[in-house]
């Protein structure tokens, strides 16, 4: 739930960009909060890695099962010592079929599929075709958590503020205390929300890392040291930012390590762009139970209906909020009405949640990949 929460900070910063419209105003400092805020998305401990996710960091491409590729029958002219079926060595050998039994048996133990299974199951995060430098390692504490987080929103305040915003960030930290929320409605958990930065914990130092996604100019995330040796990470992207990763693409992300940690790379997939068509935006809901209908997007490994609190000047405020965990997506969820009764802001940002989440794990860390879009509504609030 802690990691949920803290994709839930992490929209409100988006959101806070694009009320603002994409300003110049504290331009810098809104970057760096962004980054700091969205990279709890990154650490979201969304252990969902269903087999999507499997496909998408599957970093050991010796995928053998050629052993039923070469099974044309050749004419009775053809020389059976051909060796074009290098892999399949065993069937080569036609002139002995009595020993045919034997590399099966064989292959059970040393064959080139288990080879693959078990070099992947070993550690995903370190593909065979990356040599990653030995680098001192500094002190650090026996478990570390955290990841890399790509966020795309695309938000509808009214009929004049219609803006995509999104960033990349990234954090590596102590495993963090769950966090209950207030109360609970049916899928539907109320939390507080604010507007200021979590703290994080202590940030630890993985290394420049890289994030590469289709034909867009791959992006560098800097480690930056604090007065307290924490470490934070920066894309250096502007505030009005468009699209930070193009949807359904596989995004590569790699780092060769620094002092708190040794290198990892793997691959997400982005989701598809998906919109809110109910509530509609600049329209006013009530404390009463609320439909909330998207469209597009395709399917993900988690989906999530957000609730936001707002001021009339279309600025994220501090206050109560909502979040629900779907187990499905339907196009369509309905908020309990004993859940709208508990929102107090004169407006309420409606949120429509998808994101995949691919998890590294390894004996001292679990780093995990996340790849987000937001759709939003913003919406009056009459109790």
């Amino acid at each position: 739930m802690v990691a949920i929460l803290r994709l839930f900070g992490a929209m409100c910063v988006v959101w806070s960009v694009a009320a603002c419209g994409g300003s110049d105003s504290d331009g810098g400092e809104s970057a760096s909060n962004t980054t700091n805020t969205s990279n709890g998305t990154g650490d979201t401990g969304q252990a969902d890695t269903g087999e999507s996710m499997d496909s998408g960091v599957a970093m050991d491409s010796d995928q053998v099962d050629t052993g039923e590729e070469d099974t044309n029958t050749p004419p009775d002219d053809t020389d059976m010592t051909d060796t074009d079926e290098p892999t399949d060595s065993a069937m080569a050998d036609t002139d002995e079929p009595s020993d045919t039994d034997a590399p099966m048996d064989t292959g059970d133990d040393t064959g080139p599929e288990d080879v693959a299974m078990d070099t992947a199951a070993e550690d995903t995060s370190e593909p065979e075709d990356i040599d990653f430098p030995d680098i001192p390692m500094e002190p650090r504490p026996d478990f570390i958590q955290g990841g890399v987080s790509l966020v795309d929103a695309y938000v509808v305040a009214n009929f004049l503020i219609r803006l995509n915003v999104g960033n990349v960030g990234a954090a590596f930290v102590e495993t963090p205390e769950e966090v209950e929320p207030v109360m609970t409605f049916g899928a539907c958990d109320v939390v507080n929300v604010t507007t200021t930065d979590e703290e994080q914990g202590f940030g630890y130092d993985a290394g420049d890392i890289t994030v590469e996604a289709g034909n867009y100019d791959p992006v560098t995330l800097t480690p930056m040291r604090g007065e307290d040796d924490s470490t934070t990470y920066n894309t250096g992207y502007p505030e009005d930012h468009d699209d930070s990763f193009p949807p359904n693409a596989d995004v590569r992300i790699t780092t060769l390590g620094g002092p708190h940690m040794r290198g990892f790379v793997g691959t997400v997939r982005t989701p598809g762009e998906h919109t809110v068509s109910r509530p509609a935006a600049d329209s006013t809901v009530s404390a009463e139970a609320l439909t909330v209908a998207w469209s597009g997007g395709g399917a993900t490994d988690v989906i999530q209906v957000t609730v936001n609190p707002f001021g009339n000047d279309y600025m994220p405020r501090s206050g109560v909020g909502l979040l629900c965990e779907l187990e499905e997506d339907n196009g369509t969820f309905t908020i309990p009405a004993e859940a709208m009764a508990q929102m107090n802001a004169p407006r309420l940002g409606i949120s429509v949640i998808k994101s995949n989440t691919v998890e590294l794990a390894r004996e001292t860390e679990s780093i995990f990949l996340n790849a987000t879009y937001i759709a939003s509504n913003l919406v009056a609030f009459s109790p």
